[in-house]
């Protein structure tokens, strides 16, 4: 996108989407059954050439038209390999997922499906004067478990009775009552711990033989799948290289070999030394087969690299797995009681492990359903006309790989290089972390071979020139080369103007853009220059002028009024108007405060005699006449 559409977004929508209206109406006219989608990615690649930069001042009808034109012509004619090339782009765009992706997108599955369980178990309430209600939200408990964990089908019986014991052994049906009283995110992560301490114990008694119902034999299943999509993801690419491999020897002969001529010039488009039967029209078939074979090969090679990482990290797995069976198994074995720290987080370990072979389950099914559909979007055949055309185009030539390719120029290393800069990969440090552009195709050949991908040979030596570093198939492409470089980068910039297919499939996009706004600065009548200037201004450009009465309270300047009004020597005047005649004044009668005495109950007391008598003479008189003597106090 050009610089000038950055300052029109909604304008770039605007005709963005009449484009697409207008191409979906042509498309109709013309029987051509094409998905919206590809009409936007095949747009956004023709946009990329700055001749129909539609955002232009100087833009009008006529330039809509001729994209309209441009992008409906590609899609009516069916028949082009280069709408193989797109479509396979298209869809590996909005249908590959990365195994992250893919993992996070089972594990999003599975949790919802498994909500409304955890939510109806999370919201359960119990009586306290039932256990019905508990025993109930017990197996709700058990099912989750199973369903979350994968281990079995909860439907089973069997299932059912092995997940129940297992988490009868760590968590009571007393417990629930607890349980219910939980917060939610508590009681969530109480499951999801249960969870895993409960197939952690699953998978332990299925090691030792004694359990097991319904888990499957994980590993050897990996394994088996992993050998039997190798294998098959090997077949397809073996049959796309042989293809590959005979349309490069078409294109290496009828073309590049042809331009390595100093008399052949590479703008003729029928060169004398071609057969009379040979065209421009079938060596551009040629060139557009091999592209979508090469854009098969970088498709199937990516999924086998997604393989060969899913195998080390099943491999790596299982070795984790057997590791942990032996700690358990020692940590268990003659003992009647284990402290609950000790033993659940290896239970919780052990089925973390197992978990992770489950992803890799989900990882090579998401791999195999890919290439299945890849395959049937494939150019699956050459039709009789095809096979002998190219049978003709390659004649007597040899038929050689991409290995024997690199064998047959070894030693042949670059010495003539222009401009350029040339790396060896005996004497440079890190040669292989150097990245070569166009995928390691010959820089050359795709200039000015009309688009041909003939491999480059980086053995030979890399040349750099502006930062980038460029591979060769031979000698001569790179000497020539380094003659003009400029030329022929420009020139594969210009190719993929008027061939969109080569943008994603050289992983050009990002340098197509730049090249693009470039490009529209050179050629626009009216350049609008743009950089940074600085500018020094004088520090106070105004006279100053302090007020040194001034305050921000308002209250301020109102004291300061009354004081200028000398209002203590005015008398006051009062003045009826219009609008406050039929105003009243409201009296308010109140009681003036007054001192009041209360009469309050106050506690007293009283003192009274106590009386004291001494009798005497009791012992050895007769008769009752004793003598009493009475004391009273002072």
């Amino acid at each position: 996108m050009s610089l000038t559409a950055n300052m029109y977004p909604e304008m770039e929508n605007k005709v963005k989407a009449y484009l697409m209206e207008t191409i979906v109406k042509d498309c109709k006219v013309k029987e051509c059954d094409v998905s919206s989608d590809f009409i936007d990615f095949l747009l956004d690649l023709v946009l990329l050439n700055p001749e129909y930069d539609f955002v232009r001042e100087d833009t009008c009808q006529t330039d809509l038209s001729s994209i309209v034109s441009a992008v409906t012509t590609k899609l009516t004619d069916q028949t082009r390999p280069s709408l193989v090339v797109l479509k396979l782009q298209l869809y590996f765009k909005k249908h590959y997922v990365s195994r992250d992706e893919a993992i996070l997108k089972h594990r999003k599955c599975l949790y919802t499906k498994t909500a409304p369980l955890l939510r109806e178990i999370c919201n359960a309430t119990l009586q306290k004067s039932t256990e019905q209600d508990a025993e109930k939200l017990y197996q709700k408990m058990v099912i989750f478990i199973v369903l979350l964990s994968g281990l079995g089908n909860p439907s089973v019986p069997g299932v059912l009775r092995e997940a129940s014991a297992a988490l009868h052994s760590v968590y009571r049906i007393s417990e629930v009552n607890h349980f219910v009283t939980l917060p939610l995110e508590r009681k969530e992560g109480q499951l999801t711990e249960l969870m895993l301490i409960v197939a952690g114990i699953r998978l332990f008694n299925r090691d030792l033989q004694r359990g097991g119902e319904g888990i499957d034999d994980l590993p050897s299943v990996l394994q088996e799948a992993i050998a039997k999509t190798q294998s098959s993801t090997m077949h397809v690419l073996e049959k796309i290289m042989n293809k590959v491999y005979n349309f490069t020897a078409a294109i290496d002969r009828t073309i590049c070999a042809s331009l390595e001529r100093e008399d052949v010039c590479s703008n003729d488009p029928n060169p004398s030394h071609w057969p009379p039967e040979i065209t421009s029209d079938h060596v551009e078939w040629a060139v557009q087969m091999l592209a979508a074979g090469r854009q098969q090969e970088v498709y199937i090679r990516k999924l086998l690299d997604d393989i060969e990482r899913c195998d080390c990290n099943v491999k790596s797995l299982m070795e984790k797995l057997q590791a942990r069976l032996l700690l358990l198994h020692g940590a268990i074995h003659c003992r009647t009681a284990i402290p609950t720290v000790e033993i659940y987080p290896q239970f919780i370990d052990l089925a973390n492990t197992w978990m992770q072979l489950q992803d890799e389950v989900v990882v090579l099914s998401s791999i195999n359903t890919f290439l299945w559909e890849l395959q049937s979007m494939t150019i699956n055949h050459v039709d009789t006309f095809d096979d002998a055309l190219l049978r003709m185009l390659i004649d007597d030539g040899q038929v050689l790989t991409d290995a024997e390719r690199l064998e047959e120029q070894m030693g042949k290393m670059i010495n003539e290089t222009g401009e350029c800069q040339v790396f060896y990969p005996n004497i440079t440090k890190d040669f292989d972390q150097i990245h070569v552009e166009y995928l390691g195709f010959c820089a050359w050949s795709l200039a000015e071979g009309m688009g041909a991908l003939i491999p480059g040979n980086p053995n030979i030596g890399v040349l750099k020139w502006n930062g980038k570093y460029f591979a060769f198939s031979s000698r001569e492409a790179a000497s020539k080369f380094g003659v003009d470089p400029e030329r022929f980068v420009n020139g594969t910039v210009e190719f993929m103007y008027n061939h969109p297919e080569y943008v994603n499939l050289l992983q050009m996009h990002d340098e197509i853009k730049p090249a693009k706004a470039q490009t529209m600065s050179e050629t626009n009548s009216d350049p609008k220059v743009l950089h940074d200037q600085e500018v020094q201004t004088v520090l106070h450009p105004l006279e100053s002028n302090i007020v040194k009465d001034y305050t921000f309270s308002t209250w301020e300047y109102r004291r300061r009024a009354l004081q200028l009004a000398s209002i203590c020597q005015r008398a006051t005047h009062s003045t009826q108007t219009c609008k406050s005649h039929f105003r009243s004044s409201v009296y308010t009668h109140a009681a003036p405060p007054r001192d009041r005495e209360v009469q309050t109950m106050r506690d007293n007391y009283a003192n009274t005699i106590r009386l004291k008598n001494f009798i005497y003479g009791l012992r050895g008189k007769r008769g009752d006449q004793q003598h009493v003597i009475q004391f009273e106090d002072a």
